[in-house]
């Protein structure tokens, strides 16, 4: 049986792999032609379907900042949570980066379009899309995790007081919120017509969960097209902390 497994192997293998490299030269076609008659002529959509990101600005940009984000979440992320993802767009980050890790995860936006989005592409066993306008409530529960990502530059900046006032009271003791941003550009230009406020710096952007919580990380990272700011906020610890157990500091 192996020997005629190996042998239907050396004939359909080269047929496999020259097919799958159309398909993906085909993909990158595509979604680069879906990449500029979304994003190319204003207005641009409110969120970004993250297929995009994957099959065609990945291949052509060859940077990581378009997963950085569901990487440093994940870092914060108790196995086993239950999780809330507010402004979860078209919910890619939801199942691709934190449904594998939680029991359940909660994702909400208030755009009939990407929960529907969501709901068609990003469907998993432990996945609840939610349509919610978080000015006005969050989704019913307590959560383990709670992550804001690429969103908070849509509020104003009392609506980011209000929304921080619902966070807090739905988190476990414990509990993490996590999350980025992108910077305000240098020259003061717009990066999005629907952006509320884009903080300036790490300072800028802290400032909104010190009177919130005891212990908040901020970090930034900078790329030639992107200059993003994260996040990370809890009463208890946080990942890279002295007593954060998932990690080991040796002095040399």
């Amino acid at each position: 049986m192996s020997t005629m497994l190996r042998a239907i192997r050396a004939t359909t293998l080269p047929v496999a792999v020259t097919v799958n490299g159309w398909v993906r030269a085909l993909s990158r076609l595509t979604h680069k032609a879906q990449f500029l008659m979304q994003w190319g002529v204003h207005p641009n959509p409110e969120w970004f379907d993250t297929y995009l990101a994957q099959h065609y600005e990945w291949p052509a940009k060859r940077t990581s900042w378009l997963w950085d984000r569901g990487v440093y979440s994940v870092l914060g992320m108790p196995a086993g949570a239950n999780v809330l993802e507010i402004c979860c767009g078209g919910g890619f980050f939801t199942r691709n980066f934190y449904s594998g890790r939680a029991a359940h995860v909660t994702a909400c936006d208030f755009d009939p379009t990407a929960i529907r989005h969501a709901n068609r592409f990003n469907r998993a066993p432990n996945v609840r899309y939610e349509l919610c306008d978080i000015r006005e409530r969050l989704p019913a529960g307590q959560y383990d995790h709670i992550i804001w990502d690429a969103a908070i530059e849509h509020f104003t900046e009392d609506e980011m007081a209000a929304i921080m006032g619902r966070i807090k009271a739905a988190m476990n003791p414990g509990a993490i919120l996590s999350g980025y941003t992108i910077k305000e550009r240098d020259d003061g230009g717009e990066q999005h017509h629907e952006h509320e406020y884009e903080f300036k710096s790490l300072e800028d952007m802290t400032r909104v969960f010190k009177p919130y919580f005891k212990n908040v990380l901020a970090f930034e990272t900078a790329y030639p097209e992107r200059h993003n700011l994260y996040f990370m906020a809890s009463d208890g610890v946080l990942p890279f902390d002295k007593d954060w157990p998932n990690a080991l500091r040796v002095a040399a």
